[in-house]
């Protein structure tokens, strides 16, 4: 029996490294009689086959590709992906894109897998909409999209609960499983330990566990500094620097405002009302008081910071670049003189070539 299993996130639950572990042990998996794309470790082309509206989707603005080759690129990795899952395979497709579907295109979605699969699942990590929030405001300063404040704007109604709800629409209760992505919630506490319980794939010695740095949550003295980043050189400046050293800046983790987690409380109340309700998930979002850093930073303080730091990571990221340039002309040089002198030395030979009598072809034209 084909089986075909459906992960659709949500954001901010462990997604990546999900993606990244499914795509970085393909081969191994493939032993087991799991299939995952080797080529895509996210599975954007989810998105750009079965989105009624791709050309307005963030995957497709982002791309070098017009909206027509990713389309084929797509359609060519789906049916690569359902040719190899034969017999009694199952194949995997994960990203949290496909929360972006409309329950149309859902539809659309199921009846195009239904005409090659027995059965199919669905898998969604949640996590209460304050935390979820507070994590995404997280990651949008620290690349550099907004501020603190715009992203508190963008992210303060927070709707991947009703996004899930579409999927259970769509596919039924029974054929979904929604898990709280919380550690007591996950199998031995663990997120992949949980994901390979249910796609039932064995752990071996193999197996190559792959954590994604980036996603981590920064201290509150780095979100003070991305903040203030984030208006000096924002996310695509040619005056911004690579920010990973943020990630190494210590103190207490950060949490996003208790007003701004309140008013995501009360937005998504209804959501978190109707999701216990189906599906007797009570979702854990203690609101804990935030550190009073900013009594001990000023602004100017924090601006300051920041420009030194990204001014110092934009001086090394030049460095790196030129040390690179560097050596690429100095192995060039390298293998001219290299050149140069095994022609000297041909022309040497040539010239002072002894022949049998012992004479050199010099000896002959003096």
């Amino acid at each position: 029996m084909k089986k075909l299993i459906l992960h659709i996130g949500t954001w901010k639950t462990g997604t990546t490294t999900i993606q990244n572990y499914l795509f970085n042990n393909s081969e191994e998996l493939a032993k087991q009689g799991i299939i995952y794309s080797n080529s895509c470790s996210n599975n954007t082309f989810l998105i750009h086959f079965f989105h009624s509206n791709n050309d307005n989707h963030v995957t497709v603005r982002n791309s070098s590709k017009g909206q027509n080759e990713l389309f084929t690129n797509a359609k060519d990795e789906i049916t690569k992906l359902i040719k190899t899952t034969n017999n009694s395979k199952t194949l995997i497709l994960s990203s949290e894109f496909l929360l972006d579907l409309s329950v149309s295109d859902i539809y659309g979605l199921k009846y195009y897998f239904k005409e090659y699969f027995d059965e199919i699942k669905v898998i969604a990590y949640i996590r209460h909409p304050a935390l979820h929030a507070s994590s995404a405001v997280n990651e949008q300063v620290k690349q550099g999209h907004y501020n603190i404040k715009t992203a508190f704007k963008y992210h303060s109604k927070p709707d991947e609960i009703n996004r899930v709800f579409r999927w259970v629409e769509v596919f039924g209760k029974e054929s979904i499983k929604i898990i709280p992505f919380e550690k007591k919630s996950l199998k031995s506490g663990d997120l992949l330990t949980d994901f390979r319980f249910y796609c039932n794939i064995k752990s071996n010695d193999n197996d190559s566990n792959t954590k994604n740095i980036d996603n981590t949550t920064l201290s509150e003295a780095a979100m003070l500094i991305a903040d203030s980043l984030s208006e000096i050189a924002p996310s695509g400046s040619c005056d911004r620097g690579p920010s990973e050293y943020l990630n190494k800046i210590s103190g207490p983790k950060y949490t996003a405002d208790t007003y701004f987690l309140e008013e995501v409380v009360e937005n998504t109340k209804v959501q978190l009302e109707l999701l216990e309700k189906n599906f007797g998930i009570k979702l854990a979002g203690n609101i804990q008081d935030k550190v009073k850093i900013n009594e001990v930073w000023t602004k100017d303080t924090i601006t300051s910071i920041a420009k030194i730091l990204n001014d110092l990571s934009l001086i090394n990221s030049r460095l790196k670049s030129e040390n690179k340039s560097l050596r690429a002309d100095l192995t060039t040089l390298t293998n001219s003189t290299d050149r140069n002198k095994n022609q000297n030395k041909d022309q040497k030979e040539l010239c002072g070539y002894s022949g049998e009598f012992g004479h050199s072809v010099d000896s002959f034209t003096e």
